[in-house]
């Protein structure tokens, strides 16, 4: 909430309030189909190394020096917890 969420969204949907100004648009972590794609290492070295890390925007700052490794796991459990699969059983109903 302190780091993330302005760019980010409450929803992780990459539309905080800080998001307007950004070129590329921060990522939507509620996309399942990009999120599945990006590996725990590729998340944890984007969060701690910034976006440019990764060939990825440097609006994406470091925040290395900021969290510890322990966090920066727990936030990409936090990161991945915003994708929300449809239950098998339900999807046929939509």
């Amino acid at each position: 909430q302190t780091f993330c969420r302005k760019c980010h969204g409450d929803q992780g949907k990459g539309d905080g309030p800080g998001a307007a100004m950004l070129n590329p648009k921060p990522r939507d972590f509620a996309d399942c189909a990009n999120m599945q794609k990006r590996s725990d290492d590729e998340l944890f070295k984007v969060i701690s190394e910034g976006g440019d890390s990764i060939g990825m925007s440097a609006d994406m700052q470091p925040w290395g020096g900021t969290l510890s490794d322990d966090e920066i796991h727990g936030l990409i459990k936090f990161v991945r917890s915003f994708c929300k699969q449809p239950e098998a059983g339900n999807a046929a109903h939509k």
